[in-house]
Formats: structure tokens, C-alpha cells, sequence
């Protein structure tokens, strides 16, 4: 089984429910518990501040309920079965509340395959229908089917292993070379506060970006792994892993789904199918990977001037090319670089770093104490390695797991058989531009 893999590693799936439902499904979580010691029921920490606020209000003289408005259920076994419940509603008006029943699936454990590593993909759709229905029955049919569940959120991912794709340096290089990518405006990166400086600064070996709609996370596998899941059975498969992540929130997954739902009038179920395809991982994947790391290879800063030499350029763009490379190489980043310009230089630089990519440079520099001159890119290396698989009749299943959050802030309450084709119509395309 290949390590490397692409897919979706989590799922969240929500629906509205009666206020009268959603007292009956509280209890009968309540009876479960107490008849099966199967899971847990309790108020998660970022409720219980909630509260806290709460009650400091009312004793002010505000008068605000200090009642809880939602409940964590989780299994538990060591591998959580898979699901993790949550019960909330939410106080619109004196006259107007909602109730939301959630599920957070992770595809591989629910079922049956204990693996925290690969990724999950289109094929495990049917199965997970049927595991997540024979957990309902089980507590309450108030719960519903899976088909009466809309999705909420879902996590794409993309898994390089290093040793499987060739890349000849270790994952701590490779996360310093991607550390030194991209950032979309719209993004604000995750930092943590340094002991010593007492600043926030990034973490060496995660990225970690967050907006509105989308979450993108980076990290070593094997370090988050270590950190979280310390009793992982195939804990050491992970040594050369790095996991790219895309986490599609509510804002996101609603405006892809409501593009897919115009093309799915044929099966009321299509565009959840079609969410959860591998074409559209493997378009969401692409997408933000290019807009961070980037296209083209790693080379040192000397040989990446060579290589802009041997085009033949105009003596004016050959310059402006090299002065772009090396004053990314000076910041250590394409963003940190941008900063330091002009608001009237960016259009230009931004022009030199599709023109370096277009010749196959990444315009970040391998440094020379990697004592490596040329890493290729590696998406470029999966997708070579994945078109060789395909035309060779080796089929593989892929294994996942459960994150939603960068792995060095777990602990913070705030952060907390189908086959599709449609993906050339042009209704589908317009995903990729959200």
C-alpha cells in the first residue's frame, strides 16, 4: 500500500432538527451512554467559556442564559469508531432557535481500517453510508440516514512521501522550502508566541494559513503524529510524510455545492457524490498548492541564474528575473520578499514569478547548507508517479484520519463505488475560482 495519496482525510456533515428532536436525541445519547459506556457526552471547553462570559454578565445585572448550548459526544475507543457528534442550537431571537445535529466522519476508521496516514478517496462513499447508518440505529432514529445530512465541511488532502517520490532531502528541508512559498492576500498565518522573544513568530516545520472560507495546512506527518497520536500502530510509515491540506469550510462548501447541485438535477444526492469525488480533490489540491508552494523545481540560487541564462532572454527581463530570485533568497520567501516592495512593484514582481515558474524555477532557492543542488517539484513527481500507476493495473486502497487544526495549537478551543465525470463543464470549473 503507497503512502503517498490523495483525497480527503475528514467530513463534516450537518442537519437542522426540531427543538422537540433535539431534546429527544439528547436523551437518547444520555441512554446510550449510560446502558453502553460506548461514548461520552459532555460540554466542550469553547462552550464552557461561553458559559463563563456568561456568568460574569449576569452578575452585572445582564440578564444572558448560562445554560448549555452544546454538547461533544465522542466514543470511546481508542479510535473513536470514526464519528464524533456534536449537538448545539443557537438563540437568534427570543422567539427563534436552531438546532443542528453534526457529524465529524473520518472515513478510514469508520470503516474498519486503522490507518492515520494515507488519504480516503470516492471509493469508500458506500461503505461510510452504511457504517454511519448502523451507528444510528443503534442511539435513535431521530438521528436520520446519511443521505439526510448535508455537508458542512470537508478536509482535501494531499500525502508526499519523500522516500516513495525520489525527493532526495528530508521533510524538515522540504517544509523550510515551502515555508518559503506563496501567501494569498486574504490569508493570515498562524503564529505561535516565542518563549524567548516573546513575539509571535511561525512555527518551523507547519504552515499554517486561515480565512473565511478555506484553512491551509502543511506540516510534517510524522511530527504531528508523535505529538497527537503517540500510540499510532503504523506510527513509523509516517517518517518521510508531508501532508498538504485544504479545510473547506461552511462558506466554501456551500458555494461549491450550490455550482454542483445545477448539474446534479438528475440525483438529488450528486453534488455530495461529486464533493467528495477524487477529480474534485484533485482540482482543490492542485489549485491551492500552486498558489502556495508553486509550480516548478528547487534549485540553488547559482544554478536557477544559470537556468535563466540559457533562455536566451532580453538582457532587461534576464535581470529582472535574477534580481527577483535573489531577493527572495535574500527575505527567505516569496511573501516575506513582497512585503518589502512597493505597492507599484508588486504587479511587476508578481509577472517575474509566473515568468520563473513558466521555465520550471521555483523561484524559492534551495539553500546551500542542504548540500542538495535540485529537488523536483513535488506535485509534479506525484502526478508522474500517479499516470505510471494508472497505466500499470496496480490498484491500491488509501487509509486517513481526523484533523482540523494546525498540530502544534490541538489543545485550542477556538480552532477546533462512485464515479463522476462532469469536471470539464464549465459549471464545475467555476469552483476552482471561488
Amino acid at each position: 500500500m503507497m503512502l503517498t495519496s490523495i483525497g480527503y482525510h475528514t467530513a463534516t456533515i450537518f442537519r437542522r432538527i426540531r427543538a422537540n428532536d433535539a431534546k429527544r436525541i439528547y436523551h437518547a445519547f444520555r441512554k446510550y451512554q449510560d446502558e453502553t459506556k460506548e461514548i461520552s457526552m459532555y460540554v466542550p471547553n469553547d462552550e464552557n467559556e461561553r458559559i463563563k462570559s456568561a456568568k460574569g454578565l449576569q452578575s452585572t445585572g445582564i440578564e444572558v442564559s448560562t445554560l448549555p448550548r452544546k454538547w461533544r459526544i465522542e466514543y470511546r475507543s481508542v479510535d473513536r469508531k470514526g464519528i464524533i457528534w456534536t449537538l448545539k442550537y443557537f438563540i437568534y431571537s427570543r422567539d427563534f432557535k436552531e438546532y443542528i445535529i453534526e457529524a465529524t466522519i473520518n472515513p478510514k476508521i469508520l470503516t474498519g481500517i486503522i490507518d492515520y496516514i494515507s488519504a480516503s478517496n470516492e471509493n469508500y462513499l458506500g461503505k461510510l453510508c452504511e457504517r454511519f447508518d448502523e451507528e444510528t440505529s443503534k442511539i435513535s432514529d431521530l438521528l436520520g440516514t446519511f443521505w439526510e445530512y448535508g455537508l458542512r465541511r470537508v478536509d482535501f488532502c494531499i500525502n508526499f512521501d519523500l522516500k516513495e517520490l525520489g525527493i532526495p532531502c528530508t521533510p524538515e528541508q522540504m517544509m523550510y522550502l515551502i515555508k518559503c512559498g506563496d501567501r494569498p492576500h486574504c490569508y493570515e498565518e498562524w503564529m505561535i508566541r516565542d518563549k524567548i522573544s516573546h513575539r509571535k513568530v511561525s512555527p518551523k516545520e507547519s504552515l499554517y494559513l486561515r480565512s473565511c472560507s478555506t484553512n491551509i495546512n502543511c506540516y510534517h506527518k510524522h511530527r504531528q503524529l508523535i505529538k497527537e497520536y503517540p500510540s499510532c500502530p503504523n506510527i513509523e510509515d509516517s517518517l518521510h510524510v508531508i501532508r498538504f491540506e485544504i479545510q473547506c469550510k461552511y462558506n466554501k462548501v456551500y458555494a461549491m455545492k450550490h455550482i454542483l447541485q445545477k448539474e446534479a438535477t438528475y440525483d438529488p444526492f450528486g453534488s455530495t457524490k461529486q464533493m467528495l469525488s477524487d477529480m474534485t480533490a484533485k482540482n482543490m489540491v492542485e489549485k491551492y498548492y500552486n498558489r502556495i508552494i508553486g509550480r516548478g523545481d528547487y534549485h540553488t540560487l547559482k544554478n536557477a541564474i544559470e537556468t535563466i541564462e540559457s533562455h536566451g532572454f532580453m538582457l532587461e527581463k534576464e535581470e529582472r528575473l535574477i534580481d527577483t530570485l535573489k531577493m527572495i533568497n535574500q527575505y527567505r520567501g516569496i511573501a516575506k520578499a513582497r512585503t518589502k516592495l512597493d505597492t507599484k512593484m508588486r504587479p511587476l514582481f508578481n509577472r517575474s514569478l509566473r515568468e520563473l515558474e513558466s521555465i520550471g524555477v521555483n523561484p524559492a532557492t534551495i539553500p546551500k547548507s542542504f548540500g542538495i543542488k535540485f529537488i523536483p517539484n513535488l506535485l509534479d513527481t506525484f502526478n508522474t508517479m500517479l499516470a505510471y500507476d494508472e497505466s500499470s493495473d496496480d490498484s491500491h486502497i488509501d487509509p486517513f484520519e481526523l484533523l482540523a487544526k494546525p498540530f502544534e495549537n490541538i489543545n485550542n478551543p477556538n480552532d477546533f463505488e462512485y464515479t463522476v465525470e462532469p469536471a470539464e463543464s464549465a459549471q464545475y470549473q467555476k469552483i476552482l475560482s471561488l
